[in-house]
């Protein structure tokens, strides 16, 4: 698959992981987002289209999805930055989004 690029973020706990960020957004944008759950997590996948260096960037939750297993989603529309926000439990969840360049 040329012209596509693969980043991944981890967050074991509760707590936000440092941001996934993607380069000025394009009009072709396309993501695929995995999420890989191990242990017992509940999370959101939260994204951004703000400049992630802004003090009041705000982040909104993807999707109305209970997530406390592994999922995947797509997005195709531009944006700045994704994260996973783990809400409550003691595992990890390994944030993997593949997206076009």
């Amino acid at each position: 698959m040329s012209n596509f690029s693969k980043l991944s973020k981890s967050q074991t706990g509760t707590g936000t992981s440092d941001p996934i960020l993607f380069k000025a957004p394009k009009d072709d944008f396309v993501m695929l987002i995995n999420a890989l759950v191990t242990g017992t997590v509940t999370y959101d996948i939260e994204y951004t289209i703000d400049d992630v260096d802004l003090v009041d960037c705000q982040y909104v939750t993807l999707g109305d999805v209970d997530r406390t297993l592994s999922s995947d989603d797509s997005m195709y529309f531009p944006v700045r930055a994704i994260r996973v926000n783990v809400t409550a439990g003691t595992g990890t969840v390994k944030l993997i989004a593949q997206y076009k360049d």
